[in-house]
């Protein structure tokens, strides 16, 4: 199992809260109340039968109502797969456990009737063993209750370890379980109640290895959905006693146990019992939700900016939403005139379709006129100089309109653009008299674009 890092926070829902309805603060205008015990319960039918789809689609609606909690499953659901994948069976004691804050996790089983520990339980406890010996440092945490006899399980391994000559101070005990579905709660609680334990690793048969640890993890998980807080606990693999062949891939049938008791850890069990007797349909698309991009006004001649444009789909199940944008169709927009436009949304599936709008301001684009002269400075009554204006747009626009060419205060000529004309070249007359006079152009401006002027000087000498 992967470390689990969790670094945001958020308002999460607690264990007792997960048991009942839980109403988010906010909620979309299309959904009702939305009930994460029945979300939970959806995202673990749909794990067992392998729909990954509609698994993500539930996640999805987790997140709407608690990013925190929504990613928490994302996370836990990602090292559940991989531990149905590939398992990893350590028969040895690893060599990269932490020498600090860590701790070996004991699973018991069954007693004898007269409280003695099982076959079963005494190979567990020789391979905590040689975990102890190779880590000085850590600490053991025997976890079991079913007791035999007046002893429990816990119990009845603690007393070994002292006989084996294990230190009090070395041992934790979990003696009120009766299953892996506790064992994993209560000594998870234990855990957390020791802050300063960081990691664990847990000891059982090989056989048990793959069920126990993804217990343990939504027993984690469990615990940060009740905090509404990370926990560093790291999870930090196994070592095992080789009681028969494990394969890589989870059998269907364990698969079918290990989600029937994170259902159990998570106390929705009765919930998704009754979900496997009565699979959901389909669910069908009622409406979707477009949140706008963030930048909603733009010049002629601008693409629309798609950034910050969500489109969520809301379907017939309570709660349930999904988010669509990549599969979305856009339409409407037009970056060729000015004014408000109606953007459509639309999205399809199973051969529904549902539609929205949001609108955008298109306004005039921006102009400049670069000005140049062919001299800078004349002689009076013979130089003659040429005044040259480019007329540009910011966005690519072709102008159009007039573009008038003054000497000071006088008009000196007025010329219209001829279509894709950009540039206009107009020869000034010669100066009667000495000085520095202001060459101004202005451009008249068009639908599209705005108006815009530049001047330069020129120096008249004798």
């Amino acid at each position: 199992m992967r470390q689990f890092n969790a670094t945001v926070r958020v308002l999460l829902v607690s264990l007792a809260l997960l048991l009942g309805l839980v109403t988010p603060a906010t909620t979309p205008a299309q959904a009702a109340s939305v009930s994460v015990t029945d979300l939970l319960t959806r995202t673990l039918y749909h794990q067992r039968v392998g729909d990954l789809a509609n698994r993500q689609a539930t996640v999805d609606s987790i997140t709407a109502a608690s990013p925190w909690q929504g990613q928490l499953w994302t996370d836990f659901l990602a090292r559940w797969d991989e531990a149905n994948r590939n398992v990893k069976i350590n028969l040895e004691v690893p060599a990269d456990l932490p020498g600090e804050g860590h701790v070996f996790v004991v699973l018991g089983s069954a007693l004898k009737s007269t409280g003695a520990i099982s076959a079963k339980i005494e190979r567990r406890l020789q391979v905590a063993m040689q975990a102890l010996a190779a880590y000085p440092n850590s600490s053991v945490l025997v976890t079991g209750g079913a007791p035999k006899n007046g002893i429990t399980e816990g119990q009845a391994m603690h007393d070994w370890l002292i006989a084996a000559g294990i230190p009090e101070g070395r041992i934790m005990v979990e003696k009120s379980s009766s299953s892996t579905i506790s064992n994993a709660t209560r000594s998870m609680a234990i855990l957390q109640a020791n802050p300063q334990f960081t990691s664990y690793t847990l000891i059982s048969d090989a056989s048990h290895i793959r069920r126990a640890a993804v217990l343990f993890d939504a027993a984690s998980v469990a615990i940060q959905s009740r905090t509404g807080a990370a926990w560093a606990m790291t999870a930090r693999g196994n070592v095992a006693f080789s009681d028969k062949a494990i394969t890589a891939q989870a059998s269907d049938a364990t698969h079918s146990v290990i989600t029937s008791n994170v259902a159990s850890v998570f106390g929705v069990l009765s919930a998704y019992s009754a979900l496997l007797k009565t699979p959901p349909g389909t669910p069908v698309l009622k409406s979707i939700k477009v949140t706008p991009p963030t930048v909603l006004k733009y010049a002629v001649g601008q693409k629309m900016n798609a950034t910050g444009l969500v489109v969520t789909a809301y379907y017939n199940v309570t709660g349930l939403t999904k988010v669509v944008t990549a599969n979305a169709k856009i339409s409407g927009y037009s970056s060729t005139k000015t004014g408000k436009h109606t953007v459509n949304v639309s999205y399809t599936e199973n051969g529904v379709t549902k539609s929205t709008t949001f609108t955008t301001l298109v306004g005039k684009a921006a102009s400049r006129v670069a000005l140049t002269a062919s001299k800078s400075t004349l002689k009076v009554k013979k130089t003659r100089a040429t005044v040259t204006a480019d007329v540009v747009s910011a966005t690519g626009v072709v102008p159009t309109g007039k573009v008038k060419f003054y000497l000071g205060k006088k008009l000196v000529k007025s010329v219209k653009l001829k279509s894709g004309q950009t540039t206009v070249k107009v020869k000034y007359p010669a100066v009667e008299k000495k000085g520095t006079y202001k060459v101004t152009v202005k451009y008249s401006g068009s639908s599209l674009l705005e108006k815009s002027q530049k001047s330069l000087k020129l120096k008249v000498k004798k």
